[in-house]
């Protein structure tokens, strides 16, 4: 096979070895591939920062038809997604995106659609004073729709009726109802924090980020954690991370 050379998100790197780590990608061309980055954290990185969680790179990729690990050869940063003067929350919300992407994509699946967004949010949180908050949850969002997994935010699933205040979670069914076929003991989005949704849905990140200025987002997150973890099977690491710093924040 021709060495490959193409456009790619960075999603995640772990280490391989004492010199080198392997590099997660959402690229244009494959999908999601794994690629050995030799010597990338030896003295003098040949990669520099270029392999920073959804920085956006054109790459070229080594290997065999089929292959599972490819050899990354040159890396050209086209648009780095460290923010300006970047904090703590944009960061650890890069973090974040990266990892529920890399979560719900196949090997090798192509995913036009997962790679605009991973764009657009790292537009959000690139632009001044941007709630990595709101970004994060926007993400979940549509995540979640494109892979088909989003409840329907106005007609219940069971009753086929129109939805009038919050939603429930059947954990029998494992399936997103409304209120009044559910119990409200186990209601996970409020009536308010639907309606937001419907409207995020229509905005791109910055400007949902802009719309949910000073509004409570936990609701929305606890909604959301609970449809990654029901298709998971298990909750993100950086969740867990950030669940932690902000209780130290506390």
């Amino acid at each position: 096979m021709p060495p490959l050379t193409t456009d790619a998100l960075v999603l995640r790197t772990f280490p391989l070895g004492e010199m080198s780590v392997v590099a997660v990608l959402l690229t244009r061309s494959k999908g999601k591939v794994r690629a050995v980055a030799k010597g990338a954290r030896g003295p003098g990185d040949r990669y520099q920062s270029s392999l920073q969680p959804l920085s956006e790179v054109r790459t070229t990729l080594y290997g065999r038809e089929g292959t599972e690990l490819f050899r990354l050869g040159a890396v050209e940063l086209l648009r780095s997604s460290e923010p300006p003067n970047s904090n703590l929350e944009s960061l650890l919300a890069l973090e974040y995106c990266a990892e529920l992407f890399e979560a719900f994509l196949a090997p090798e699946a192509r995913d036009d659609d997962g790679y605009r967004l991973g764009r657009s949010c790292v537009t959000a949180l690139r632009q001044r004073g941007s709630n990595g908050t709101a970004v994060m949850r926007y993400a979940e969002a549509w995540t979640l729709k494109l892979h088909g997994l989003y409840p329907s935010l106005v007609r219940c699933l069971n009753c086929r009726k129109a939805v009038t205040e919050g939603l429930c979670f059947d954990r029998v069914a494992e399936r997103v109802v409304c209120s009044n076929c559910g119990s409200k003991r186990t209601e996970v989005l409020d009536a308010d924090s639907r309606a937001l949704l419907r409207s995020a849905l229509r905005l791109s990140p910055a400007n949902f980020d802009e719309r949910t200025a000073g509004i409570d987002l936990a609701p929305i997150a606890r909604f959301h954690k609970t449809l990654i973890e029901a298709h998971l099977g298990r909750s993100l690491n950086s969740s867990r991370v950030i669940e932690s710093v902000l209780r130290s924040w506390a």
